[in-house]
């Protein structure tokens, strides 16, 4: 406990700098958004950027792990730690995930803000229990994505210096990431999805758009998800997160 401790403090200090990076952003993006919104006295702008910012949260965990992946590969720590891949990599996701919660809260206190501000607050009206759904669904998908972005990178690395065949294998792994896609949208269109989504459901958020005589409005629709697919997603991730740590264990060049 004391090691994982360490490790999850080390990753901690490590990701600071990209999380102020990350609010420097954030904040001079809504700034921008909020002043169009008082130049052209169009709300539905700011609450556009507020939206924008709020869905690149899906994308967080996936591109904070690869930074820290690569980071490590840089000083080739994998060669010389003494800890186990499962405690490396369990810390690197799991700090990732709280910078993620951190920057994805104070994103959404930005949208409300900028809604009240604005006279607004009709376009964003979310009770508590709706918000708290949404910061959860963004969260575990999120997750999700990180643990493909693992085991994508931590694959190529494993075979970076294998010559011609190495690099072959990379190709190839970036060429079945669109059929990867594709794999989860016929998920999704499955039987065995709809027999999923029956097993506990529970609201689940999304952004929809909705023409209207003068242009288009867009916010927050709640559709619906379930235990069943979080299980079953979940053992996906499991699955990706054993083939990684096998992978570094390995002691292949990264």
């Amino acid at each position: 406990m004391q090691i994982m401790n360490g490790l999850i403090l080390k990753e901690w200090k490590l990701s600071k700098k990209m999380l102020w990076q990350n609010f420097a952003t954030i904040m001079l993006l809504w700034i921008t958004g909020f002043g169009a919104s008082l130049y052209w006295k169009q709300p539905e702008i700011s609450l556009g950027v507020g939206i924008l910012l709020i869905s690149t949260h899906l994308f967080y965990v996936a591109v904070d792990i690869s930074v820290s992946l690569y980071r490590d590969t840089k000083s080739m720590i994998w060669l010389h730690n003494p800890n186990s891949a499962y405690a490396l990599l369990s810390s690197k996701l799991l700090v990732s995930l709280i910078t993620s919660l951190i920057s994805l809260v104070i994103t959404i206190g930005l949208v409300f803000l900028s809604g009240v501000l604005l006279k607004g607050e009709d376009l964003m009206n979310f009770e508590a229990a709706e918000t708290s759904i949404f910061i959860f669904s963004i969260a575990i998908i999120g997750v999700y994505l990180g643990f493909w972005m693992t085991f994508i990178f931590v694959f190529i690395k494993s075979v970076a210096n294998k010559g011609i065949a190495g690099k072959t294998i990379q190709i190839l792994i970036v060429i079945l990431t669109w059929p990867v896609i594709q794999l989860h949208q016929y998920f999704h269109d499955s039987l065995m999805y709809q027999k999923l989504l029956m097993i506990v459901v529970f609201p689940f958020p999304t952004i929809g758009t909705k023409t209207e005589e003068y242009g288009f409005s867009f916010g927050l629709d709640i559709g619906e998800f379930s235990l069943g697919l979080i299980g079953f997603y979940g053992m996906v991730c499991v699955g990706l997160f054993m083939l990684s740590t096998w992978f570094i264990e390995k002691k292949m060049e990264m």
